[in-house]
């Protein structure tokens, strides 16, 4: 659920509230599922340059939004949403202008009429 937000997110952290003071850095990788507490400078640098890889790859990804949903073979297909959260929809509806029409699954929304709404 996260991941559809865009948060970050790591889970199953047991403890590391008891091994974190006020004023340690944290180094959330919500890609790998980990959590580095007051890294050394060369693993600070490492996560920097992650950082911005990835912020590369998903501006670099962009033109491929508005592509239809096609195989590499030229089969198209429906993308469906399942979709937890309302907020969610504010994705639909970006997809939506970029000339895709996702189909949310209508049993995941808790406002079954705001799929209709978009």
């Amino acid at each position: 659920m996260a991941r559809a937000l865009g948060v970050p997110a790591v889970v199953s952290l047991h403890g590391l509230s008891d091994s974190v003071q006020t004023g340690d850095l944290i180094i959330l990788d919500g890609i790998q599922g980990r959590v580095v507490v007051n890294p050394r400078p060369e693993t600070l640098a490492l996560y920097r340059t992650r950082q911005e890889r990835y912020r590369r790859l998903l501006q670099d990804q962009q033109h491929l939004i508005p592509l239809p949903a096609e195989t590499l073979d030229g089969h198209r297909f429906v993308l469906r949403a399942n979709l937890e959260l309302i907020d969610e929809l504010d994705l639909l509806k970006k997809i939506r202008r970029r000339g895709h029409r996702p189909v949310p699954y209508r049993g995941a929304l808790s406002d079954a009429g705001a799929a209709e709404r978009l």
